[in-house]
């Protein structure tokens, strides 16, 4: 049986814009510690172009896996270091089925970890789709029903051609039902779709669930990458913050307010001569009914302002929607490097950053103070009280499974 030559083996992946990394080449700072700690190191450093792109970094996870596959034998203990974006590369490479029984362990610093959550987008279309379909039958009553019927009462009394039309576009009754259920069968295809395509985003963007390796987050305080990436989340999630239901419901009882007080005119198509009969007969929401005449008019009125309030909360949230894919182009799309075709994927998944791997089980976390350098970002690597827990905790690992395999 051939003898390893050494007993640690360390891949080193650099991170965004740093090819040739001073911490990973021959003599660092990162290196001295390991060899001085750990006895018989093996140091193998990973090039890739840097680039902040999907693809680059996805050309890296094959480079660094494929060395993987090569490096491993029988005695080594095979540790992957990466720092910001190359934590992410070697966590992916490393959790491929076929190598990941090899790696002792990956250790990221100050890595911005991928994350993707489901938005809550199923709920809005279940309830977008029938509520769309009964305004579009609606409408179109008012358009090709009241409109002509308007222009035959041309002379009766408004009062009389209000209430006929209403009535006329009230058979439309069983109507309503049967676009509701048209529109919920609909919706429910839409969730379908919606389920498939972000579970295959998730698949390729996200970050492969790990439930074997050991992971240990050295994270250095005051990492400016992060911070701004969560302020860039902020201001990307601001139009799905009024996109919740408690938001929309506001939305809506608010174009009520606007409407019911005469501050909003009432424009819903095929109505418009219904609302202006109602409002010239003096059918105002602060009107006093004084007489059966007046209190019917008031409930015309109330019917027509919730229906045009509804339509205008609709249109707000299809604004919304439109407004964050917007806002996602340049502070997620673009800052995290993802591909400009996957910019609709956004209005069903919101992609974030977090200091630690959510799809990972075996985590453990070293928040430091690191006194070394300017840019916190990359101090992890310099830092002497950082390498000294780095060192550490591979040694603990190691000798947990030396312990493991043989008994």
């Amino acid at each position: 049986m051939e003898v390893p030559t050494t007993l640690y083996h360390v891949t080193l992946v650099h991170g965004t814009f740093a090819r040739n990394a001073p911490w990973t080449i021959e003599g660092s700072l990162l290196r001295k510690t390991l060899m001085d700690a750990l006895g018989k190191v093996e140091f193998t450093s990973i090039t890739w172009s840097g680039w902040n792109t999907y693809s680059a970094r996805a050309t890296a996870v094959e480079r660094v896996h494929e060395h993987l596959r090569n490096a491993s034998g029988e005695g080594i203990r095979h540790y992957v270091i990466g720092h910001s974006h190359g934590g992410n590369i070697a966590l992916t490479a490393a959790s491929h089925p076929d190598v990941q029984d090899d790696i002792a362990g990956v250790i990221c610093m100050n890595t911005p970890f991928f994350a993707v959550f489901k938005r809550n987008a199923t709920q809005l279309l279940l309830a977008f789709f029938p509520l769309a379909a009964m305004l579009l039958l609606y409408i179109a009553a008012g358009l090709f029903l009241y409109d002509p019927l308007d222009k035959v009462m041309a002379h009766w009394p408004r009062f009389l051609r209000a209430g006929v039309g209403l009535i006329v576009v009230t058979l439309f009754g069983f109507a309503v039902s049967f676009s509701l259920l048209l529109g919920y069968a609909l919706a429910q295809k839409i969730k379908e779709w919606t389920v498939a395509k972000r579970r295959a985003f998730t698949a390729r963007i996200g970050l492969p669930e790990n439930t074997r390796i050991p992971i240990l987050c050295v994270w250095a305080a005051g990492d400016e990458v992060l911070s701004w990436f969560q302020f860039f989340d902020s201001i990307a999630e601001l139009p799905h913050l009024f996109l919740a239901p408690v938001a929309l419901i506001i939305i809506f009882l608010a174009f009520c307010g606007l409407h019911l007080s005469g501050i909003l005119p009432i424009n819903l198509p095929g109505f418009s001569h219904l609302a202006r009969d109602l409002i010239q007969s003096g059918a105002l929401a602060n009107t006093v009914a004084v007489s059966n005449e007046l209190e019917e008019q008031r409930r015309v009125f109330l019917g027509l302002c919730l229906i045009t309030a509804l339509l205008n909360t609709m249109l707000a949230a299809l604004a919304l929607t439109a407004v964050g894919l917007i806002l996602n182009l340049p502070v997620r799309i673009m800052s995290m490097g993802i591909p400009l075709l996957d910019l609709a994927e956004n209005a069903l998944v919101r992609i974030a950053f977090t200091p630690v791997p959510i799809n990972s089980h075996r985590v453990e976390f070293r928040d430091l103070e690191a006194n070394t350098g300017i840019l916190s970002h990359s101090k992890a690597y310099n830092d002497p009280k950082a390498l000294e827990q780095i060192s550490t905790w591979i040694r603990q690992h190691s000798g947990r499974q030396a312990e493991a395999e043989s008994l």
